[in-house]
């Protein structure tokens, strides 16, 4: 018997996310529904010194409450991707295997993705692989 999961696609999403992959056969990106501002589907929060830092990515919505997740567009006039990085590295440099997996990080952020759905699935795509999950991704 094949289990399949579905969830829509989260920006950084929690190790609860890989253990759903990991133990389905099929994974499906509900990426064909409505987008949800200010959800986890472009932002997420991380350890800081301090307690959490909230990470956003931002997204062109004026105008457009109905569109699909996939459809969403990055609003690549804000620099979001140095803070993020910025963030990265200050609270994670001195941790164990920072230095194994920053250079693959880095070249995800700094490819040319138009939409949150897409840079969602690349993120989830290479933490799966990291994780060692080789489940089947697809869309729905």
């Amino acid at each position: 018997m094949k289990t399949i999961a579905i969830m829509q696609p989260t920006y950084l999403p929690w190790l609860g996310f890989f253990d759903l992959i990991d133990k389905s056969d099929i994974f499906v990106f509900l990426d064909s529904v409505q987008f949800d501002k200010r959800s986890w589907q472009q932002r997420n929060r991380i350890k800081a010194p301090n307690g959490e830092l909230m990470l956003t990515v931002p997204v062109i919505t004026k105008g457009r409450f109905d569109q699909k997740i996939y459809d969403v567009e990055i609003d690549t006039s804000q620099k979001y991707i140095k803070k993020h990085l910025n963030s990265i590295y200050s609270f994670y440099n001195k941790t164990k295997y920072f230095g194994d997996y920053i250079k693959e990080l880095e070249d995800i952020y700094n490819e040319d993705i138009e939409n949150i759905s897409q840079l969602n699935k690349k993120l989830i795509y290479w933490l799966s692989s990291k994780f060692g999950i080789t489940t089947h991704f697809t869309s729905s």
